[in-house]
């Protein structure tokens, strides 16, 4: 089954080997500027997928309400399709 996430990127469920926790990067409270938000979908072919958003600081817990249920959405699409695969 093909899952489509909402920026568009696509990928056959069955060939999910993990789904990273969400991680936080160029973080610096000092400056204005943004930071991204994302985790990664490895896939058996050696690809992975990138799943990001850009935030600045005052929109952290917003960004990170939207990209967590992303990532749920995709973890409950694997278990639907009864397919385990390794999240930490």
């Amino acid at each position: 089954m093909t899952y489509t996430l909402p920026d568009g990127q696509s990928f056959k469920l069955d060939k999910v080997l993990r789904v990273s926790k969400i991680r936080d990067e160029d973080v610096n409270k000092e400056l204005v500027q943004y930071s991204t938000l994302y985790f990664n979908i490895t896939l058996a072919d050696s690809k992975s997928i990138v799943v990001s958003i850009k935030y600045l600081y005052s929109d952290w817990a917003e960004q990170k309400k939207k990209l967590t249920q992303i990532r749920e959405d995709v973890l409950k699409a694997l278990q639907d399709s009864g397919l385990e695969v390794d999240s930490d």
